[in-house]
């Protein structure tokens, strides 16, 4: 029996590689002749640049760069020097983890940080950028992100904003540096949702609250995003507010392309590069076990489970979801390509334990799948 495992990380409580080595041993524990391919994936959110990694001659980088509230924190990066690449997940410097639930202030959380991983990455020659957005803490369209940069950002009587969700409304200026050449690098934004800029689907409405924004906050919010919309397209001709992508991370897909950023699938990028298709090609597999930590509305738009089983419908493969969390139609996720999905828990248990025992509940889940499946084979 051959055995693909392919995972999203479980936020908080399992990485991707640690899922694949818990799966593999409890494989191996009731089939010890089984061959395991562990492939962790991401989708451009937390844990792509451990995922990427693993990429022949990648390099972590550690540096200290700003949360998004202005405290000091440590961020890595990947950087492969042959190809002058930099992998960066914005998560690392302005996500959601990195605050306490009392500090989640849309209003207040900046990427600033984020800028300057970006920043250390070009002194150390980067040229090409892979820039995963997912988890972040901020709905400031990037504008942290690029001040760092060296744009500026002012009002109306040509002060600087404050570089966060509060900023856009004041906003009414945008200065680009003028010593920063953006036809010298390239940057991919790997993007794990399609949604606008603004809007009822756009980026405050949809994931403004779970960033700690009120009602009101959301609706000052979008109307930020709207307004940074306005003032991109009358200071630098661009119309960024409908690009597919442009609301993702709290607006950081439309800031991007301020720096030329093509936006694109999370999960397409990183499958190209960890050449995931060429492992179906090269084995025939009998099972893929997959998963992430909560299945919901947002799962089928491009998140790693949706999208590895729609690989291995190509391959006409039996796929397995390993999920913490199922908010979604079970038929639903059938049509989606998944055969069986399965919660990692077994019986009532307090979310913090959940996470205490995630180790031991995937072991003894994925001891009774493989079980099932080498009777059934």
């Amino acid at each position: 029996m051959k055995i693909l495992i392919a995972p999203d990380s479980f936020k908080g409580s399992l990485e991707a590689v640690t899922f694949c080595e818990v799966a593999t041993q409890a494989i191996h524990s009731v089939y010890p002749q089984a061959e395991v391919i562990s492939q962790p994936m991401a989708d451009g959110g937390e844990g792509m640049v451990d995922t990427l990694s693993s990429l022949n001659g990648a390099e972590k980088i550690a540096v200290k760069v700003q949360n998004p509230i202005g405290e000091t924190v440590t961020a890595n990066y990947a950087y492969l020097a042959d190809s002058d690449t930099a992998i960066i997940e914005m998560a690392a410097a302005s996500g959601l983890p990195l605050l306490k639930p009392e500090q989640r202030k849309a209003m207040k959380t900046s990427t600033y940080g984020t800028g300057e991983l970006i920043q250390d990455a070009l002194a150390k020659g980067a040229k090409h950028f892979i820039l995963g957005l997912g988890g972040s803490a901020t709905t400031d369209a990037g504008i942290g992100c690029l001040a760092a940069l060296g744009f500026q950002f002012l009002n109306a009587n040509k002060e600087s904003v404050s570089l966060d969700g509060e900023g856009l409304l004041a906003l009414d200026t945008i200065i680009p540096p003028e010593n920063f050449d953006l036809d010298s690098i390239s940057v991919q934004v790997a993007c794990d949702i399609s949604n606008p800029l603004y809007g009822e689907t756009g980026a405050a409405h949809m994931f403004g609250p779970q960033k700690g924004a009120t009602s009101e906050e959301v609706a000052l919010l979008d109307q930020g995003l709207k307004n940074f919309a306005r003032v991109v397209q009358k200071d630098l001709g661009m119309d960024i507010a409908n690009i597919p992508g442009a609301g993702a991370a709290g607006g950081m897909g439309a800031g991007l392309v301020l720096l030329g950023g093509q936006l694109a699938s999370g999960f397409q990028i990183v499958s190209e590069l960890l050449e995931l298709e060429q492992q179906f090609q090269k084995h025939q597999f009998d099972l893929v076990i997959t998963g992430e930590g909560q299945f919901n509305e947002q799962s089928q738009y491009g998140k790693v489970p949706v999208e590895v089983a729609k690989l291995a419908k190509k391959y006409d493969v039996f796929v397995v979801g390993i999920v913490g969390g199922i908010d979604f139609p079970i038929t639903d996720i059938h049509k989606l390509g998944i055969d069986a999905i399965f919660s990692i828990t077994d019986r009532p248990l307090a979310l913090e334990d959940c996470f205490k025992e995630a180790k031991p509940l995937l072991f003894n889940l994925v001891q009774n799948i493989v079980r099932l499946a080498f009777y059934l084979k």
